[in-house]
């Protein structure tokens, strides 16, 4: 079991936004419709992800095949990250309204969509099945409740 560099890249991504939040809550709340059963599989399947990204198990991990994938993901993380810190960003200045974390931009829930996204895109150009596996199901969960709040 090792370390990937590449997993704690994407691990702060999605990781440091949370911290934030927990470190400067929104000053207007919505009022969230519980589902439990979703929140515990969203909740594991973000475990999940931060775990596997991180962690290379059993020669399964995160790996380059070559110049070209490196350089696709290294574009595509890029560009991802930087749409998410945008999107946080304006949730900052708009003065913390938690509305605005999931207001539609083109498509419902836009942060969820991307976070969803650079896992998926990490997982498929890098191959790590694990995190594919995971990214799917946490997609459809994310999206779900992210929707219905």
């Amino acid at each position: 079991m090792e370390f990937s560099l590449v997993g704690i890249l994407i691990f702060l991504v999605s990781f440091v936004p949370q911290i934030l939040l927990t470190i400067f809550p929104p000053k207007i709340k919505m009022i969230k419709k519980k589902n439990k059963q979703i929140e515990i599989i969203d909740f594991i399947c973000r475990c999940g992800l931060w775990f596997f990204s991180i962690f290379n198990l059993f020669s399964y991990g995160y790996r380059f095949i070559n110049n070209v994938t490196q350089i696709i993901w290294v574009i595509g993380f890029f560009l991802i990250s930087f749409l998410i810190f945008f999107l946080y960003l304006r949730y900052f200045m708009k003065g913390r309204c938690e509305n605005d974390l999931f207001d539609r931009i083109i498509i419902p829930y836009p942060i969820g969509f991307l976070e969803c996204l650079l896992f998926l895109f990490s997982g498929a150009i890098l191959l790590n099945y694990y995190v594919m596996f995971f990214s799917i199901v946490y997609f459809f969960t994310h999206m779900y409740l992210g929707i219905k709040r």
